[in-house]
């Protein structure tokens, strides 16, 4: 069966109204009944109001603030949610709206919308199954009203005029509100939980999303990325097989289906052929229903008998790094939808470009290879690193961030403990420097005890943060002689400097800002890469 390419998502993000953002626009649902119930005291007199309506308001905004106050103190003080106070309020919504409407004659109140608007706001900001329940509270309490009235326990003449037929008029004009009530909520319920089922999934996809960001940044291995992946779309996306093929130089990495010999040519994805070379090729993902086994023989080796495909590429800087091969089984049991595959096919970007930051660490060390001493990167390496990284920024527009470390009193700790101990404490701060570094970032040793850090797509705010828990990893790391510190200078291209020799200047002079200032500290270049404006005097 051909396979049908799928066009590549659209990223869109979706973010959650925070409880204490809905009760205060909860709040000021409440302020607002209690407002339009004063209002048509003093301003409607036709209505037949009394005195127990406006107090009864009054009364209701008092304690709806007092509450909500009292629930964010609570909240701040313990760091859980004080659900109680909530629903008592909801309780107390109904009290008060049924104390109104019993006020002005229940069976024909133009403030009957009150209802109506508390059910509606509470099942968008609250949940439509509270919402629900409000409509279940608040036709308990019509009824209850039309009943006590029949019991005599309320005035009649009061609450339907004179000449009103209760026992015909109001007691289906109660059912009849009862029931387009229970309308409005249902109605609005239905729309709810489908944004909250909307808004739940794009909060899973971004939890799924950092998760795994969060496992790979803790590996430069290629095989334990792809392992990352293999495992989160079979763990959390639900699909029965997952395997990932990634081709790099004569090396093809195989994770999570049958090991199988590679094929001759298959040094590339291109030239494995069938579903993997189309992905690949077209780097769009790709679904078929059944393999061909003719002409996906590779595929069916390291995934026998696989049904509703789908191959997703892992696409870095214009280049097919791997592909993704997931089966969904039995297409009656479990459907591919188009948000799983966007979902998936973010998933992917993400490890295609940890993927492609891994080769190029991994390249760097086969041609320049690494300081002696500390097996950082040497100063060619890094050279090599930050011309590639500056002219990559520069296409795509993303902020590349350099750090110069220095070890504080190195010459003293030479001076006084000898070279050996120097050489130590060198090599334990390097280590501490590697572990805090992202899988992204290239350290070097830049010249004696100066440590250089590429930090790419990261901006200076993000590289300040960076570069103090740098700083921490680095005193931690030295068990050889407690103490050591550092001090740091940050530059970012292209904020401070537009070539490379600028931002190694930028960053070496709020280097040197962190010495003259006490040392043990970071600065950030408050160089500007726009030349100042020249004045002209006549």
């Amino acid at each position: 069966m051909s396979a049908r390419p799928i066009s590549a998502p659209v990223q869109d993000t979706a973010e959650l109204t925070s409880l204490t953002e809905r009760l205060g626009l909860l709040l000021v649902v409440r302020l607002f009944m209690a407002a339009v119930v004063l209002f048509s005291v003093y301003a409607l007199p036709q209505l037949p109001l009394s005195d127990l309506a406006m107090t009864s308001a009054w009364f209701y905004a008092g304690v709806s603030m007092f509450v909500e106050g009292l629930h964010r103190m609570l909240t701040r003080r313990t760091r859980r949610r004080w659900l109680v106070l909530i629903n008592l309020m909801l309780i107390f919504d109904g009290l008060f709206i049924a104390t109104v409407l019993a006020d002005s004659g229940p069976s024909r109140s133009v403030l009957l919308f009150l209802a109506y608007m508390h059910v509606v706001s509470v099942t968008l900001l609250v949940g439509f199954r509270t919402g629900l329940k409000i409509a279940a509270w608040h036709s308990i309490l019509l009824l209850t009203v039309y009943y006590l009235m029949l019991a005599g326990w309320l005035n009649e003449s009061d609450v339907f005029g004179p000449g009103v037929n209760k026992n015909l008029m109001s007691k289906e004009l109660e059912v009849a509100q009862a029931c387009a009530l229970w309308l409005v909520a249902i109605v609005t319920a239905v729309f709810s939980s489908l944004n909250e089922r909307e808004l739940r999934r794009r909060k899973g996809e971004l939890t799924i999303i950092a998760d795994l960001s969060s496992a790979i940044e803790q590996t430069r291995r290629p095989s334990e990325i792809l392992q990352a992946l293999v495992d989160t779309t079979t763990e959390k996306l639900g699909c029965s097989r997952a395997v990932a093929i990634c081709a790099h130089g004569s090396e093809l990495i195989i994770i999570g289906g049958n090991k199988v010999e590679v094929p001759q040519n298959g040094e590339t994805l291109a030239s494995i052929g069938g579903v993997i070379a189309q992905t690949a090729e077209t780097q769009l993902p790709v679904f078929i229903r059944r393999l061909d086994v003719e002409t996906d023989k590779f595929i069916e080796r390291i995934m026998p008998d696989a049904r509703n495909v789908a191959a997703i590429p892992l696409v870095a800087e214009g280049e097919a790094m791997a592909v993704l091969i997931t089966e969904w089984g039995n297409a009656g049991k479990r459907r591919v939808t188009r948000p799983m595959i966007d979902l998936i096919s973010n998933v992917a970007g993400r490890v295609a470009l940890s993927l492609s930051n891994t080769f190029l660490l991994a390249e760097i060390h086969r041609l320049a290879s690494v300081d002696g001493l500390t097996n950082l990167p040497n100063r060619r390496t890094f050279n090599m690193a930050i011309e590639r990284e500056l002219s990559r920024s520069a296409r795509s527009g993303v902020p590349v961030s350099l750090v110069m470390l220095d070890i504080d009193h190195f010459k003293s700790v030479n001076d006084r403990y000898g070279h050996q101990m120097g050489d130590r404490v060198l090599t334990e701060s390097a280590s501490g420097v590697m572990q805090a570094c992202r899988g992204e970032d290239l350290p070097a040793r830049y010249g004696g005890e100066e440590i250089a850090i590429i930090m790419p797509n990261c901006s200076v705010d993000d590289a300040l943060q960076a570069a103090e828990r740098i700083r921490q990893a680095l005193g931690n790391a030295n068990v050889a002689l407690r103490g050591v510190c550092a001090s740091a200078g940050v530059a970012t291209f292209p904020n401070n400097a537009q070539d490379v020799a600028g931002l190694l200047s930028a960053a070496d002079e709020a280097l040197y800002k962190s010495k003259d200032a006490g040392r043990n500290r970071t600065t950030v270049s408050t160089r500007s890469s726009q030349p100042a404006p020249v004045s002209v005097h006549h």
